[in-house]
């Protein structure tokens, strides 16, 4: 069934779970910090059904590139997508390539 059994599977699924929230949260504290800059009939929603979701997000991390530019919440975005995808990656190697030891 599964790649992964014990430890590093539990590793993996939490480290998705956490990593995924950690950008949802990052997400909207940039939409929030665009939106308090904007008047109310500029104001941008961004939902998951919305056509064309990663066009609004785009236009939100511009928006906020250019009104707060030494801002860290951007990093701490990117790094929380990019960790989201790389460490069930290596849990999935370090399973295929040691595949008793775990």
């Amino acid at each position: 069934m599964f790649l992964c059994h014990g430890f590093l599977g539990y590793f993996a699924g939490a480290a998705i779970i956490c990593f995924g929230l950690s950008w949802l949260y990052w997400g909207r504290e940039i939409r929030r910090d665009v939106n308090n800059t904007l008047p109310e009939n500029q104001r941008v929603d961004w939902g998951l059904m919305e056509k064309g979701p990663g066009l609004l997000m785009h236009r939100i991390w511009s928006d906020h590139t250019r009104l707060f530019p030494a801002s860290r919440k951007r990093t701490y975005a990117a790094i929380s997508i990019v960790l989201f995808f790389l460490v069930p990656i290596a849990t999935i190697i370090t399973c295929i390539l040691l595949p008793n030891t775990f």
